[in-house]
Parts: C-alpha cells; structure tokens; sequence
C-alpha cells in the first residue's frame, strides 16, 4: 500500500506531520489496520501528541488485543502525561501476553515509584534486571541495578528520618 510505505519513509526522516496524514489515508483503505494505527501513534508520540498517541495504540489494541507493542507504547505516552496508573495498568497488559519483556517491568517500576510503590517498583526493577541478565543485556541490567540500589538508599533514609 502506497500511503503506508510514504508514511514510513517521512517517519523514518522525522517528518512526522506528513507520515500522519499518510497514515490517515492507508486507514482510510485499511481500517482495521492495527500496525497502521500503531506507525500513526508512533508519529503522534514523536511530535508530542501523547493523547492521540494513546487513542491510536487504543484502537490498534481494539482490532488486535495481543498487540504487546501498542501495549508498551502506550504506558509510554501515558508516563509523559503523568497518568502514573494509567501507565502500570499498560504494562501489566503487555506482562500478561510477554511474562518476560525486561521493558515492561523496568517501565512499570518508574511509574510505581512515580506513586510512591518504591517497594513495588524495587520488584518490578529486580525482575527486569533478571531478564535483562539472561538476556545478555548488561548495559541495560547495570542501569536497572543502580535504580534499585537508589531506591534501597532512599528508603534506608526514610527509616532514619534523614
């Protein structure tokens, strides 16, 4: 399809407002497109558009409910909006399809420490750093584990009362 690909040749040059409108116009021959709507949200999201960022990601997991990366994309642009719950609640989807995406947890653990869940988000970072480790991912494992070393100090502080 014609407008699909100009979109993800005007995204790929970081030209966002035009990828959209192609986008529109593949949707306009494909509605129930999931991946469209997902480039279309991935477009909204680089230019700041987080609420139909997350109306785009919403659609794509209505046509596929399985869809994990509109899932994680999603939490992301809600992060950026402050939606804290919002966020855990996208992420919880994408563990409930991937049980292992390192991301997802590590995502997760932000938001939850954003709430103040510091001993939610210390194991939700635990986990990730497990994954990430497995994985052979040790630049990723080595930040995830300076985050839970953070948050260790931070509530070793609040015991104390510093």
């Amino acid at each position: 399809m014609i407008y699909l690909k100009l979109g993800d040749e005007y995204s790929e040059k970081g030209e966002y407002n035009t990828a959209i409108i192609n986008y529109t116009q593949a949707l306009q021959l494909s509605p129930y497109d999931a991946e469209i709507y997902y480039k279309r949200g991935l477009a909204h999201y680089k230019l700041g558009n987080y609420e139909r960022a997350i109306a785009d990601y919403t659609q794509a997991i209505t046509i596929n409910p399985n869809y994990i990366k509109a899932y994680n994309k999603s939490g992301l642009a809600r992060y950026q909006l402050g939606d804290y719950e919002g966020a855990i609640a996208d992420y919880t989807e994408t563990l409930k399809i991937n049980i292992n995406d390192a991301d997802a947890y590590y995502n997760r653990g932000n938001a939850r420490c954003c709430l103040g869940d510091k001993q939610g988000a210390i194991a939700d970072f635990q986990k990730a750093t497990s994954i990430y480790y497995t994985e052979g991912n040790l630049a990723k494992y080595k930040k995830v584990k300076e985050s839970i070393l953070d948050l260790e100090i931070e509530e070793s502080l609040d015991i104390l009362k510093f």
